[in-house]
């Protein structure tokens, strides 16, 4: 969660912003005030309905099909995902990912999927997860590697062939909230 609040003197004409980043202070670098409107910023704050059209918050679950939910469901627990409801003989299974839910549904054996594309989660140790899946007798479809666009990930794919990839944004560290951070200050003329 990221929040924010703007402070200066009246009669100012700097202004300083402070936040928490990932239960870090993060200081804003020092905004002149000339003709410049601030606002406090936080999560669902009510002026996101006048200062941008609506749009799409965040993805709530992904479901994918298993022909196999005991071997699914080992799987995806191997990889740290926690069930919330379901489980190794259930038709539908579901795991807490972050904010949002991966779904399992159970599909019969004459019901065929092909490559459909891939499912990105970020993880906060892509290497550790990698070592664990190699531990536990997985094969990687690829290593953990820097991208050109600013991540570190690796792909598996699970035992139903849905391919999955562990990310991590390199300029971020170590902080989990920082990815999706809102911007400390927002300013109109």
């Amino acid at each position: 969660m990221a929040a924010a609040i703007a402070v200066g003197r009246p009669g100012a004409d700097m202004l300083v912003g402070f936040g928490l980043l990932g239960g870090v202070l993060a200081v804003a670098t020092p905004v002149p005030l000339s003709g410049l409107m601030i606002a406090l910023t936080a999560p669902n704050a009510r002026h996101e309905e006048w200062s941008s059209p609506a749009m799409i918050k965040s993805v709530s679950a992904v479901t994918l099909a298993t022909h196999n939910m005991s071997r699914a469901v080992a799987f995806y627990r191997m990889l740290g995902f926690e069930i919330v409801h379901g489980g190794d003989d259930a038709a539908f299974t579901s795991f807490r990912a972050g904010t949002s839910f991966l779904n399992l549904v159970s599909q019969p054996a004459e019901r065929n999927w092909s490559w459909w594309g891939r499912v990105i989660f970020y993880h906060s140790d892509v290497d550790s997860l990698y070592a664990s899946v190699i531990a536990a007798g997985y094969r990687p479809d690829t290593a953990p590697h820097d991208a050109e666009w600013g991540e570190r990930f690796f792909h598996v794919t699970d035992p139903d062939g849905h391919e999955l990839s562990f990310a991590w944004p390199l300029r971020y560290g170590g902080s989990t909230d920082a990815a999706f951070a809102l911007p400390m200050l927002v300013c109109a003329p």
